[in-house]
């Protein structure tokens, strides 16, 4: 989870330019997911295991994870990292101008994880 001053458009590029991730922006059908949903600033990977930037904060008061309603997006990062990968992501979004504050989030409820899914 990310905590940023930034826009989605612009935490997309500085995510891509320091950790080498090719996040882009995904247009969303109404068709295929909800009005609130399909509004969204998605930015994905183009591959299906890729990374998924999403904004956390889905209305005023509802959360993708209400438990971390403080942080402004979550990074999905569906490869299988070490604890060494994941120290050194944690250190260099750290040192990201714009972003606040990062924590990793080792738990995440099944319905979460089926709501990610869905990119």
């Amino acid at each position: 989870a990310i905590c940023t001053t930034e826009n989605g458009y612009r935490l997309s590029w500085l995510l891509n330019s320091a950790l080498s991730l090719n996040l882009q922006r995904q247009e969303l059908s109404y068709e295929e997911l909800p009005p609130v949903i399909s509004k969204l600033d998605i930015f994905a990977e183009a591959q299906n295991n890729g990374a998924i930037l999403l904004p956390n904060k889905l209305e005023p008061s509802k959360f993708i994870t209400s438990k971390h309603k403080q942080f402004d997006y979550l990074l999905v990062l569906h490869q299988q990292l070490t604890d060494k990968d994941i120290t050194l992501i944690e250190s260099t979004l750290k040192k990201i101008p714009g972003i606040v504050a990062t924590i990793q989030i080792t738990e995440l409820e099944k319905k979460i994880v089926e709501f990610v899914n869905l990119f």
